[in-house]
């Protein structure tokens, strides 16, 4: 990660070679908490079983 991540910040992440994008909704010391962006609910289905994923810092990109 480049740069400090906020709440609210969109970000953008890889989940078994599907990009997908979200909005941050909690910030964790080693990872966060995303609502995936509605337009990528469709593809997100495949990995998740609601809209929302932990994702960890070393593995997504701010918008």
């Amino acid at each position: 990660m480049t740069s400090k991540v906020q709440i609210g910040d969109h970000i953008r992440f890889m989940k078994d070679k599907v990009t997908l994008e979200g909005t941050v909704e909690i910030i964790y010391e080693n990872s966060v908490m995303v609502s995936i962006h509605p337009a990528f609910h469709e593809k997100a289905q495949r990995f998740f079983s609601n809209e929302r994923t932990i994702i960890s810092h070393k593995k997504y990109e701010i918008l």
